[in-house]
């Protein structure tokens, strides 16, 4: 889970308050956010349309339908820093004062800031849910465009009448900071990543983020016009070239840094007006009136990253206020799944279950009892009829919700399981988890062919390594468990490692016989080693093969046009732009192109790394 709050917090752990008071507590429901409100009902109402008109915005200006979160979205609205204070972040153990942070993980996003600083904190959530977009979207962007691009659309306004909006304007605190501190050089901005010091560190840290707001403001908006270059640097670094060798290849002998300083010293850095191709309509939103144990376990839940002795007293609380909060007891369950106390976890959340008015305790009950199923590998038939039965309450309100059919795709059979998930990586293409999801399931179901393919897309280097290496592990199950079947033999796929393990591939057993793709019609298959793979500004890929004596070439449009499928678990690194040292053998399945281009072979559909002979 990444906890952001003025880009560097995590939780504190406050003493526990006194229960909160329902008497100022409002719920407004939209089409994408659950907003608890303590600042009545008007003001709670403005907040909810406010982050209404900004993802609608987005979606326009960014011409993408990947504008809706994977998981429900809960936005706590505090009316002053005094009530936001328990609740509020700490760095280095000392409480930062913020108008909001933005909290996601797996299955839920939570957003809470204060009205007191609205504007600040607008600015703070707006920088975190660009992230979201563009997270649904792809994980592909270099660190400071991604953090560039979140700065530059934090300050987005949408005009009143909805028709429009004004988007980059300036940032005082960033043009002060940069003209006054001495600028990163360029090498170092490109290669930052979220692992590095400089985007960890204090100052340094705020000089990142300023100078790549910066950066893509002047991209997008100065003079020279950039723009070509920018979109050609960001095509090159999805393909895999390495982050300076893109920017070579983009810019040239472009010197960015005289340029930023350029921009920089104009006083005025100016936004730009547009007009939205639809008109954003008024808002849909269904008002009620919370328990006041409701709030509280929505308060306490933006605790939920404590020690269990530190959360569980104020959730505990919560369930045994009057009324009965359902929604109380849904959180407890999941998070005494979280702590692994299922034993107390199952009553719970199967109480919680008996509320199907309110579909986001559903969801929470469905995501709790599923964690039990995957976590166990047990298939309790209550437990997976009731959490089926929850997911179908919440995709009846929510039907495009990605998270809930992934759920429900964990409790289906194969096939059936391996079509939720595919529905949900459709809505979220950049969660590569519905990925590993589908591929598993389509493995189970026997379709071994199409599981390798949706895990070759996993393999190449637009992925972080421990992506890759997780796809790798899966992939060599997949082929095990084909080779198996086809011996009369039977096995089983173990899931993939989370993304955050850094897994290393399962070694091979020995003895056995790939079983590889088979050529469809008008394809052809050629044994050779692969020597090269040479890669355009344009993007466009080619394989250097050396095969009976001679090289040969083959030719894409993009590394995505190619599934690479290694039978190889051994097999260390990833699939990049340059010389092959040492030189794979594969087996490539080309096609022939028409007109034939001079020097080339024709176009590659398929790269399969064998076992070593």
């Amino acid at each position: 889970m990444r906890t952001s709050a003025a880009y560097v917090c995590c939780l504190i752990l406050a003493c526990l308050v006194a229960p909160v008071s329902a008497a100022e507590w409002v719920r407004v429901e939209t089409s994408n956010f659950i907003v608890f409100g303590q600042v009545g009902e008007k003001r709670t109402k403005e907040v909810a349309a406010e982050f209404e008109r900004f993802r609608e915005a987005i979606g326009q200006v960014l011409s993408t339908a990947a504008v809706a979160s994977a998981v429900p979205t809960t936005v706590v609205v505090f009316e002053n820093q005094r009530a936001f204070a328990p609740y509020s972040p700490t760095y280095n153990g000392k409480p930062v004062t913020v108008g909001g942070y933005f909290m996601w993980s797996e299955s839920d996003n939570t957003i809470a800031l204060t009205v007191e600083d609205r504007d600040n904190a607008l600015r703070i959530i707006f920088h975190e849910y660009t992230h979201l977009i563009t997270s649904n979207s792809s994980r592909v962007l270099p660190a400071w465009v991604n953090e560039g691009l979140a700065e530059f659309y934090s300050t987005f306004a949408v005009a009143p009448d909805g028709q429009g909006g004004v988007l980059g304007k300036a940032i005082p605190g960033h043009h002060v900071l940069l003209g006054r501190s001495a600028l990163l050089p360029l090498e170092q901005l490109l290669t930052v990543d979220h692992s590095s010091a400089l985007y960890n560190e204090g100052q340094r840290r705020s000089i990142f983020y300023a100078q790549s707001w910066a950066m893509v403001h002047m991209f997008m908006t100065g003079e020279p016009n950039r723009s070509k270059e920018f979109r050609q640097y960001l095509r090159l670094t999805a393909g895999g070239t390495p982050a300076v060798e893109a920017w070579r290849q983009a810019f040239g002998t472009i010197d960015a840094i005289q340029e930023l300083k350029r921009f920089l010293r104009n006083p005025i850095i100016r936004g730009f007006r547009f007009t939205f191709d639809e008109r954003i309509g008024p808002l849909t939103a269904h008002i009620s009136k919370p328990k006041a144990s409701d709030v509280d376990a929505v308060l306490a839940s933006l605790q939920r990253d404590g020690a269990p002795q530190d959360v569980e007293p104020r959730l505990r609380r919560a369930v045994e206020m009057s009324p009965h909060s359902m929604l109380a007891r849904s959180l407890l369950g999941v998070a005494k799944v979280r702590w692994d106390q299922r034993a107390d976890a199952v009553p719970m959340l199967f109480e919680a279950a008996a509320d199907t008015s309110d579909w986001l305790v559903q969801y929470h009950v469905a995501h709790g009892l599923t964690q039990i199923v995957r976590s166990t590998g047990e298939r309790d038939e209550k437990v997976v009829a009731t959490a089926r039965a929850a997911l179908e309450v919440v995709l009846a309100a929510r039907p495009q919700l990605a998270h809930a059919l992934a759920l429900k795709a964990h409790l289906q059979n194969n096939l059936e399981g391996a079509a939720s998930a595919a529905r949900a990586r459709a809505l979220a293409p950049g969660r590569e988890d519905y990925v590993f999801l589908e591929a598993s399931l389509r493995a189970a179901a026997g379709e071994f062919a199409a599981a390798r393919s949706l895990l070759s897309l996993l393999l190449t280097p637009r992925f972080p390594p421990d992506v890759r290496d997780n796809a790798r592990r899966l992939m060599g199950q997949v082929v095990r468990r084909e080779q198996a079947l086809a011996a009369g033999r039977a096995t089983t796929l173990e899931p993939p490692a989370s993304s955050s393990s850094g897994a290393s591939p399962a070694a091979a057993p020995e003895g056995t016989v790939a079983v590889f793709r088979r050529p469809n019609r008008g394809e052809q298959r050629i044994e050779g080693t692969l020597e090269k793979i040479d890669c355009a500004q344009n993007g466009m890929v080619t394989l250097v093969l050396r095969a009976d004596g001679e090289l040969k070439r083959f030719v894409a449009a993009a590394f995505s046009d190619i599934d690479f499928v290694s039978y190889r678990n051994e097999l260390t690194g990833s699939i990049n732009c340059g010389d092959r040292k040492p030189a794979d053998v594969v087996y490539v399945t080309w096609v022939p192109i028409t007109p034939l281009a001079p020097g080339v072979t024709g176009r590659p559909v398929a790269v399969e790394f064998p076992p070593a002979k």
